[in-house]
Order: C-alpha cells, then sequence, then structure tokens
C-alpha cells in the first residue's frame, strides 16, 4: 500500500524549513516541486505498467494460449537451475501433432490452426500451476512437469496424450483427431537445456519408429 500524500507543510517540516521563513513564496516554491514529483510518479508508474504489457506480450505466442518458444526456453533454464539448487528433479516432454502435415494438406491451414489450438487447450487444463506449458513451433509443444520423474511423470504424460486422443476437432463434416507422439527427459539440474531437448527427442524419435513399425 502506497503512504499517503505528504502535504506542502509535511515537506517543509521535513527539509527543516523554519515556521519564520516559510512564507507564501516558499509555499509555492515547494507546490511546484511537489506537482513536478507527482508528474513524475505518475509517468513512472505508467512506464512500468507498459513495459510488463510488453513484457507479457513478448512471451505470449501469437494464437495460441501458451508460451511461445523463447519463453518456454527460459522457463526450462530456471527449471533447470532450481532443480540443481534443490537437488531435486523435474521431467521435460514433448509432444508433437503427427498428424499435422495431413491436417494440413487434407483441410487446409484453418483445420490445423484449431487443431492446435484444441491440442492447447488440453494440455493448459492438464497441468498444474507449477508447470510450464509452452509451444516449440510447428505442431511441436513442450510440457516442464515440476518435481515429477520416473513413473509418476510417464502416468502424468500418458494421462495428457489419452486426453488429446479423446478430443478430436470437427471439421465441417469431417472429425479430425489429434494423433499425438510424445517423449520425455527427466533432469537433475546438470544439463544443459539443449541436451535436455535432445534426450526428450530422441525419446520421442525412438517410441515413435516403435509405434510406426
Amino acid at each position: 500500500m502506497s503512504s499517503p500524500r505528504k502535504t506542502v507543510s509535511d515537506l517543509a517540516f521535513v527539509m527543516g524549513i523554519p515556521p519564520a521563513e516559510f512564507t507564501p513564496r516558499v509555499e509555492e516554491a515547494i507546490a511546484i516541486i511537489m506537482g513536478e514529483f507527482d508528474r513524475q510518479r505518475i509517468e513512472l508508474e505508467r512506464a512500468k505498467v507498459r513495459i510488463a504489457f510488453l513484457e507479457e506480450q513478448g512471451d505470449a505466442h501469437s494464437f495460441l494460449p501458451v508460451s511461445n518458444r523463447r519463453a518456454f526456453l527460459r522457463a526450462m533454464s530456471v527449471a533447470i537451475t532450481r532443480a540443481g539448487q534443490t537437488q531435486t528433479q523435474s521431467t521435460l516432454v514433448l509432444l508433437s501433432l503427427r498428424n499435422a502435415t495431413l491436417v494440413r494438406e487434407q483441410f487446409g491451414r484453418a483445420a490445423l490452426d484449431a487443431a492446435l489450438l484444441a491440442m492447447a487447450g488440453v494440455l493448459k487444463e492438464a497441468v498444474r500451476a507449477s508447470d510450464s506449458v509452452g509451444s516449440l513451433g510447428g505442431g511441436d509443444f513442450g510440457l516442464i512437469l515440476a518435481l515429477a520423474e520416473g513413473e509418476a511423470a510417464r502416468e502424468k504424460t500418458l494421462s495428457i496424450v489419452r486426453s488429446l486422443a479423446e478430443a478430436p476437432i470437427d471439421w465441417g463434416a469431417e472429425r479430425v483427431a489429434l494423433d499425438v507422439a510424445w517423449g520425455s527427459a527427466t533432469f537433475s539440474g546438470r544439463e544443459t537445456i539443449r541436451a535436455v531437448l535432445d534426450s526428450a527427442e530422441q525419446d520421442l524419435l525412438a517410441r515413435n519408429k516403435r509405434r510406426s513399425g
């Protein structure tokens, strides 16, 4: 809560101006100074609000209700650092819309955007406030499951994948499935962002290969 606004008399007292010297001209000068301080304070508060708005816009995806790639990678950096500091483990999950190209070719870009919106919505609903969701470009998304590893992370991921499979979109007379591939990597704070991403990517490719085979 902001402190009560000081009056001219309050400021004169703080400045140590003797009552005998507190003439109308001095009072007028102090009032002008206080007015300028107020104007500068208001401009600073407006600038802070504007900066916060621009930072938020810079982190948001252009049309999906999740972070963009830059913001998500920054969240990964924070998560990896925190894992090292607290000696805990968290998990990165990569999810890729396998049929993104097929949807684009058969139904058009708008249908693909609708599929990605549906996918992002499911992911946002499925994670906790302590987790992070972001678009990595194309039909790829990343999840950071904070303080989740091993079987707990696997079960959470499988639950999310099932939710995605149960949320097809209606496009005209067609139902478009969200066919999702996934891979994950657990990190403990000693890894680089690139190493964690590569590990999750390799897991995704291996799972996708087994599924296709």
